[in-house]
């Protein structure tokens, strides 16, 4: 199942895809990892501008904390939608 979601705000928000909650469920990263002595990742984020649409994410997103609150407090919408079959993109 993948999930668009809306800002029905009338500001912006940013929402991080933390790699225990997100990268992990959903069974990909998404994570940069940033270079150096002891490499570091880095978790995703999107951005979304107030009345935006996301591009389509996997369900994981809704198990994160802030996206679950902000859908309550009515700040965000969740549309689902089935996964598109493999070759059907």
């Amino acid at each position: 199942m993948i999930v668009t979601l809306t800002n029905t705000s009338r500001r912006l928000r940013v929402i991080t895809l933390v790699h225990d909650r997100y990268c992990e469920v959903c069974g990909r990263c998404s994570c940069t990892v940033a270079p150096g002595r002891t490499p570091r990742r880095l978790a995703a984020a999107i951005t979304l501008p107030a009345g935006s649409t996301s591009d389509p994410l996997d369900q994981a997103v809704l198990d994160l904390p802030d996206v679950a609150r902000a859908i309550r407090a009515g700040e965000l919408r969740a549309d689902p939608r089935p996964s598109p079959a493999p070759g059907n993109t």
